[in-house]
C-alpha cells in the first residue's frame, strides 16, 4: 500500500510538470496578441478635427487607449472630477508629445447625445459611437470592467501593451 501511494505522489508530481510544460506551449505568442490588439482597435476613427481618419494617425506612435466613465447616479460629482483631471492630464501630455503619442477615446456610454457632447471638446481620435462591439471588445480586451471609472491603457508603437495604470502615470 505504501509503495501505491508513492507511485501516486510521483506520478501527481510528474502530471503537474507535464501541465505546466503543455501551459507554456498553449501560451499566445507576442506577435500574435499584438496583432489582435491592432485588429481590435479597427480602422476607422473619429477627429474633432479631422472628421473620419484611418489608423495612419498613429502607426509609429505610442497610443493611449483612454476609456470614459459614464457618470450616474451618486458618484456622479466625483466620476466627473476624475474625468477633468485625467482629461486635462492627457490634453498636457497629446500636448507635449504630439509626434509621438496619440489619445484614443473609448466611450462606456450608451447615449449618442452624451458622446457627442463629451468628444467635441477632446483633441484626440475617438472609436466611433456606432461601433458598440468594438468598444465591448476593447473594454474585455482590457479588463475594463466598470463603465463608471476612467482608465487609460497605454500601448506602444506596435500595439505591445506598456500598462493598464496608465491614469496613474498620465497624472
Amino acid at each position: 500500500q505504501l509503495c501505491t501511494q508513492n507511485l501516486a505522489n510521483v506520478w501527481r508530481r510528474n502530471a503537474f510538470k507535464e501541465l505546466m510544460g503543455g501551459y507554456h506551449h498553449f501560451r499566445v505568442k507576442e506577435d500574435d496578441a499584438r496583432k489582435f490588439i491592432l485588429d481590435s482597435l479597427g480602422h476607422a476613427f473619429l477627429s474633432a478635427k479631422l472628421g473620419t481618419c484611418s489608423r495612419q494617425a498613429f502607426e509609429g506612435k505610442m497610443v493611449a487607449l483612454y476609456f470614459g466613465a459614464e457618470s450616474e447616479g451618486g458618484t456622479q460629482a466625483f466620476t466627473q472630477a476624475v474625468g477633468m483631471q485625467l482629461t486635462q492630464a492627457l490634453r498636457a501630455a497629446h500636448a507635449h508629445f504630439s509626434d509621438t503619442l496619440e489619445v484614443i477615446f473609448v466611450s462606456s456610454s450608451g447615449s449618442a447625445e452624451w458622446f457627442t457632447d463629451e468628444f467635441a471638446e477632446m483633441p484626440w481620435l475617438a472609436v466611433p459611437f456606432s461601433h458598440t462591439a468594438r468598444r465591448k471588445l476593447l473594454r474585455e480586451t482590457f479588463d475594463i470592467q466598470a463603465v463608471d471609472q476612467h482608465a487609460v491603457v497605454l500601448l506602444d508603437d506596435e500595439g505591445k501593451t506598456i500598462t493598464r495604470d496608465g491614469a496613474r502615470l498620465i497624472q
